[in-house]
């Protein structure tokens, strides 16, 4: 986000984080729809696996880990508990940002910039 930030400014992040969290939230939908569930990544899953040995072998790090983080307790059963990976939707906000700023920057936050010129008294 930052660098989404640096290049782009605010309407670049802001742009990149709701469309983003709209195009998870769709894409979710239809999966659990579709396939009536979401299931964990097998990375994710392995991960856990060698973090549990690694802790069951005394390693103390390692189940720290499985305590604080949530990733070390399997989720539970339905669409609220589905782990989605956030990040691959917030490049696609950010591709589309880059893509087609200028119709973005007239459409969406035109408007925007607008109201708060007039508020500000900088019109």
């Amino acid at each position: 986000m930052m660098l989404a930030g640096v290049w782009f400014g605010w309407r670049g992040v802001l742009f990149a984080l709701f469309p983003g969290a709209v195009q998870a939230t769709l894409v979710t939908l239809v999966v659990y729809f579709v396939r009536g569930r979401i299931d964990e990544p097998e990375a994710v899953k392995r991960e856990r696996e060698e973090l549990q040995r690694a802790a069951q072998a005394g390693d103390e790090e390692a189940r720290a880990l499985l305590e604080d983080d949530p990733i070390g307790k399997e989720p539970d059963e339905g669409l609220r508990y589905a782990r989605v990976p956030f990040g691959p939707f917030l490049i696609l906000g950010i591709l589309e940002y880059l893509f087609f700023k200028w119709q973005i920057d007239e459409v969406v936050f035109g408007p925007v910039v607008q109201v708060f010129s007039r508020i500000s008294g900088h019109e």
